[in-house]
């Protein structure tokens, strides 16, 4: 945030780069399709007998999907700056990232303490750990 309103009041643009536009979509692509996938993973351990570690493959998946959308405001800003000459519009993409993940841990609360130590419990037991091992491709 605090880089946001330093930018705004410098008026101070991120510069095009190549080869960071390039890392920036492949970055967006392999982020949201692993969010995808996360998420299915989420959905059949729900249904399965570890369904207590859904809630952190849940959890991870929304941190992907920010990553992809933080790639999606870079590429945006830059795209922005360099061909309209909006020199805002990197920083208020920044923010507007800030909202969206804001409004994400508003809407989904992180994994509480609670759920951490039952998780901790479940996979400290040498009988889960083991059927973990031996059903990974199964659930995962």
């Amino acid at each position: 945030l605090t880089s946001v309103v330093f930018a705004l009041v410098r008026h101070h643009h991120a510069s095009e780069n190549a080869l960071g536009v390039v890392v920036c979509i492949l970055s967006l692509f392999a982020m949201a399709g692993l969010a995808m996938m996360k998420r299915s993973s989420a959905l059949r351990l729900q249904t399965s007998e570890y369904g207590i570690l859904a809630r952190l493959v849940r959890a991870d998946a929304a941190e992907t999907m920010i990553c992809g959308i933080l790639s999606l405001s870079t590429l945006l800003g830059v795209a922005l700056a360099g061909s309209l000459g909006w020199w805002w519009a990197d920083p208020v993409a920044s923010l507007a990232v800030v909202v969206i993940a804001a409004g994400l841990a508003l809407r989904r609360p992180v994994v509480g303490e609670r759920a951490v130590r039952q998780i901790a419990f479940t996979l400290s037991n040498p009988t889960t750990r083991n059927s973990l091992r031996g059903n990974r491709r199964s659930v995962l």
